[in-house]
């Protein structure tokens, strides 16, 4: 079995130390993802570490998603809500950092062929949307959608219009 970037060892107890500094967390709890030069290793459904902070930091992310039909194409954006503390920061040019943020999910679809220019939201339909109010509800609304937070990258990695 390879986690990605360590080899996991054949005896259970020498894993855990090496992946979680602790011994006794069972081996079939565990999911491995890597995020830029770390590996987060947790029991559950779980941020990657540079992801987590952008949302901390109110950065937007966004994932492409199968559209509905051909000829479109579709994503899913998380934005974070902004908190008091937040423009005092940017008065001051620094980004306030928050574990107390709520976000909101939207999916949306747009025609592909207006996608790269100004006319982006011709024809847009948003499927779905969704509140959560902080980062734990946020978990179970992509749970329910299906959606893996290993898979959302920074909005501007994306082809998102938004």
């Amino acid at each position: 079995m390879t986690f990605i970037g360590i080899r996991a060892v054949a005896r259970p107890q020498r894993q855990m130390r090496m992946l979680t500094g602790h011994p006794k967390v069972p081996c079939s709890t565990l999911t491995a993802c890597r995020c830029s030069s770390r590996i987060t290793v947790t029991g559950e459904f779980a941020w990657p570490l540079d992801k987590l902070s952008a949302l901390r930091l109110g950065r937007r992310l966004a994932v492409e998603v199968p559209a509905t039909h051909s000829g479109r194409r579709a994503f899913v954006d998380i934005t974070p809500g902004k908190v008091e503390p937040d423009a005092q920061a940017h008065g001051e040019r620094w980004t306030h950092r928050s574990t107390a943020r709520s976000f909101r999910v939207e999916h949306w679809e747009y025609d592909a062929e207006l996608l790269d220019g100004f006319d982006y939201d011709i024809g847009a339909a948003r499927l779905r949307s969704a509140a959560a109010v902080d980062e734990s509800e946020l978990l179970t609304v992509l749970r329910e959608w299906r959606l893996e937070p290993h898979r959302f990258d920074y909005a501007w990695n994306t082809a998102s219009p938004r």
